[in-house]
Order: structure tokens, then C-alpha cells, then sequence
């Protein structure tokens, strides 16, 4: 079989989530030419999927030494850091796929997530509000948005996010909860002026 071969083969299984027998097939693919980024690129997937996230990162970044121009690589590689960094993310590797992407939702939502957990909230909300414009329809960058509005004690903006996350995604009990948090801090507020 030639590296093509392998790599369908490694991607059907992939498909059928059968990861472990995919990444056989990737290796032998690279091993033909160790240069093949869709191959590379699919086993760091299928590693990521197996939360075997170092070693994903270690193929993303595989993947960006030979194409320096993937957005995607950039964004799961940083995914991958904030995962093995217990979310501390490498947000280097969100700012390039940005810089590479403007348009890339998600990249401006991990970006969030990862200042956000450093406690940079304006620049998570900056973030967040960025995801929402180019993907008004994605119940999480609402919902993340509004958890930092809270950390912010912004309650009236967060109960806004959480009210919108809900809309979109309405089997949730969190936003329920978080909304009647956000409302019991204003009467609280209220009661202490």
C-alpha cells in the first residue's frame, strides 16, 4: 500500500471512531513521507479524541512546521495546551491562528476561555463578544461570556448571556441557576447602598 492508501484507510476508521487502529494506519502513512500533513494533521485528532493531548500537540505542531499557514493547527494546538495545562492555554497559538483567521470563532472563544482563566476579564469579554458576532448561534460563547460578566459582577449583562444561552440551548438547568445567582447578588447590592 502507498502513504494515500493508508491514509483512507486511517481516515475510514477514524470516522468509524475506531482512533487506536486509525493512528496504525496514519504511522504508517508518515513513515512513507514523513512530510504528509493530512496524516499528521488526522493523528493528532485522533489522539486528541483519546485525550492523549500531549502527543496531539506534539503532531499540531509537526503539522505547523510544515505548513506555517493552517489556522486550524494553530487553534488545536493551543486546545490541546489547555487541556494538558489544566486550561493554563499557550494563548501564542490562539493570537497566530487569529492572525492567520480573522474569522475563526472559535479561536477568539479559546482565546477568551484562556484570559478569562488568567483573570484578564475585559479582554476575555472582548473575546467572547467577538466569537458571538461571528457566530451569533453558539450557546457557549454567550454562556462563557456571561460567566466572566459574573466573576466581573456585572449581573445585569450576565443574566443577558445567560438568558440568550438558554434561548439557544434550552435543555440546560445551569443557565437557571446562574441567572437566579446573578439576581439574588443585585437584590443583595441593592440592599447594601
Amino acid at each position: 500500500m502507498n502513504e494515500i492508501e493508508y491514509f483512507e484507510r486511517g481516515y475510514e476508521k477514524q470516522v468509524a471512531g475506531q482512533y487506536e487502529e486509525a493512528i496504525k494506519d496514519y504511522n504508517m502513512a508518515i513513515e512513507i513521507n514523513k512530510d504528509f500533513e493530512r496524516a499528521i494533521v488526522q493523528r493528532a485528532y485522533c489522539n486528541f479524541q483519546l485525550k492523549k493531548y500531549q502527543e496531539s500537540l506534539i503532531d499540531y505542531k509537526l503539522a505547523i512546521s510544515i505548513n506555517p499557514n493552517d489556522a486550524v493547527s494553530y487553534l488545536n494546538a493551543g486546545v490541546a495546551t489547555y487541556y494538558i495545562d489544566n486550561h493554563n492555554s499557550d494563548i501564542s497559538l490562539f493570537d497566530k491562528a487569529i492572525e492567520l483567521d480573522k474569522t475563526m470563532a472559535e479561536a477568539y472563544f479559546m482565546r477568551g476561555l484562556a484570559y478569562s482563566y488568567k483573570d484578564f476579564y475585559d479582554v476575555a469579554v472582548k473575546d467572547f463578544s467577538k466569537a458571538v458576532e461571528l457566530d451569533p448561534t453558539n450557546y457557549a460563547y454567550y454562556y462563557n461570556r456571561a460567566n466572566t460578566y459574573k466573576y466581573m459582577n456585572d449581573f445585569q449583562k450576565a443574566i443577558l448571556d445567560y438568558q440568550k444561552a438558554k434561548e439557544l440551548n434550552p435543555n440546560t438547568e445551569d443557565f437557571d441557576k446562574n441567572i437566579a445567582l446573578c439576581k439574588k447578588s443585585i437584590e443583595e447590592n441593592l440592599m447594601h447602598q
